[in-house]
C-alpha cells in the first residue's frame, strides 16, 4: 500500500530492483565473550567465516562490483551507499579495498552491522580465505566477526580502508547519531 499523496509512477521511477541472497549456515550457537576476550559481545568470527565461505563458494559474488554484508538488525538504504560510491572518487570496485566506519578510541575500525567491500578485496579474500584463518589469532584473542574481517583486510589481504563514518554508523560504536 502507497502512503497517500504518493502515486505507483513515483515509486516505479525511483526505485532499481536489485538482487539479496540468503544462505543457511547451520552452525551451533555460541557463547558471550570472557573476562579474557578482546570482547565482551558474542564470539561468532566461526559462524561468519563458515558464512563467507558459503558464499564464496557460491559465486554469486564474481559479477558484483561492491559486496555488502549487512546484519538482519542493520537499517540499510542501498541507493544512498549507492550514490555515494558511484560519486566517491577514493572508491573503485578494481581496487583492493573496504570501508570502516567507526572511530574507536582513537582508532577508525569496521564495526559490523555494516560491511562494504570492492570486488577486488572479496576477489582476493577468496583466493586467501584459508590465510586468514590460520594466521590470524582469532581464536586465541577472542576476536569477533568484524575485527576478524578488518584484521584480515588489513594484514592479509592488504586491502586500503575508506573511512565511510558519515555514511554508515554502527550504534555499538558509541557515537553513532
Amino acid at each position: 500500500m502507497l502512503p497517500e499523496n504518493k502515486d505507483k509512477a513515483y515509486y516505479h521511477a525511483s526505485c532499481t530492483p536489485s538482487w539479496v541472497y540468503t544462505w543457511v549456515d547451520p552452525a551451533k550457537r555460541v557463547p558471550m565473550g570472557g573476562n579474557g576476550a578482546n570482547t565482551k559481545s558474542w564470539l561468532n568470527s566461526a559462524i561468519f567465516i563458515n558464512a563467507w565461505k558459503i558464499i564464496l563458494e557460491s559465486k554469486i559474488w564474481v559479477n558484483a562490483q561492491y559486496i555488502v554484508k549487512a546484519d538482519p538488525d542493520a537499517v540499510f538504504f542501498p541507493d544512498r551507499l549507492v550514490a555515494y560510491l558511484g560519486h566517491a572518487g577514493a572508491w573503485h570496485h578494481k581496487e583492493n579495498q573496504f570501508a570502516v566506519n567507526c572511530n574507536f578510541q582513537g582508532k577508525t575500525k569496521l564495526f559490523g552491522a555494516l560491511e562494504v567491500f570492492t570486488h577486488e578485496s572479496i576477489y582476493k579474500f577468496n583466493n586467501q580465505f584459508d590465510d586468514c584463518k590460520s594466521q590470524l589469532p582469532w581464536k586465541e584473542q577472542g576476536m569477533g566477526e568484524d575485527e576478524y574481517m578488518e584484521q584480515c583486510m588489513l594484514t592479509v589481504i592488504k586491502a586500503k580502508s575508506n573511512n565511510l563514518e558519515e555514511l554508515m554508523q554502527d550504534n555499538a560504536c558509541g557515537m553513532a547519531k
